[in-house]
């Protein structure tokens, strides 16, 4: 892997020693390589592992983000499919600021282990959410019992985009740190509220 990953002691989060971090372009080179643009079967169950329960807690037809959408908003368009209203922000292919800061909901989908500064982007997350509002993240958590061997042969390190991430224990954090109540919670997707 030649990567070296480190763990907060504060709240749990396993971050990729930053010199080690692509530079912009590579990044964005390997998120142009994704192929989510195909609604097939396997992908459409893949975004509803987020997005059947985000819906359990958002009002039908209601207004949100999706946060981190890629170059090919799948998840937006299966939304707006469902009846809901979408904007779209992404820092390399949507990069305007949303229009809204009052969103009923936001979702961020295999994004949360690319932010390079992850409190200033979890900050900025929360700041889209109206009151009450709802904020549903897809990452895969480190599992409480993972061994040294077990993280370097899992899938997430081995990607080099995959810089920050998150054990049961920094959602936690998190949400005490944002004033957000964890709602749902398994080993791949959180959804929080706010206050």
């Amino acid at each position: 892997m030649g990567r070296d990953y480190y763990s907060c002691p504060g709240c749990g989060l396993v971050f990729m020693d930053p010199g080690q971090r692509l530079n912009p372009l590579e990044e964005k080179d390997r998120y142009t390589m994704h192929e989510n643009h195909i609604p097939d079967p396997g992908y459409l169950h893949f975004l509803d592992t987020l997005l059947e329960p985000l819906m359990e807690f958002i009002p039908r037809g209601s207004t949100g983000l999706d946060y981190g959408s890629g170059p090919y908003p799948m998840l937006a368009q299966v939304m707006t499919d469902r009846g809901y209203s979408v904007e779209i922000f992404d820092p390399f292919f949507a990069p305007r600021s949303p229009r809204s800061t009052d969103f009923s909901w936001v979702s961020c989908c295999e994004v949360a282990e690319h932010f390079y500064k992850p409190l200033e982007d979890w900050e900025r997350l929360a700041s889209f959410l109206a009151p009450r509002g709802v904020l549903g993240v897809r990452t895969n958590l480190v599992k409480p019992d993972m061994t040294p061997g077990l993280f370097q042969g899992w899938h997430y390190p081995r990607d080099p985009t995959h810089v920050s991430l998150y054990r049961q224990e920094t959602m936690a954090w998190l949400a005490r740190h944002l004033n957000l109540e964890i709602i749902f919670q398994n080993p791949v997707t959180t959804i929080f509220r706010a206050g």
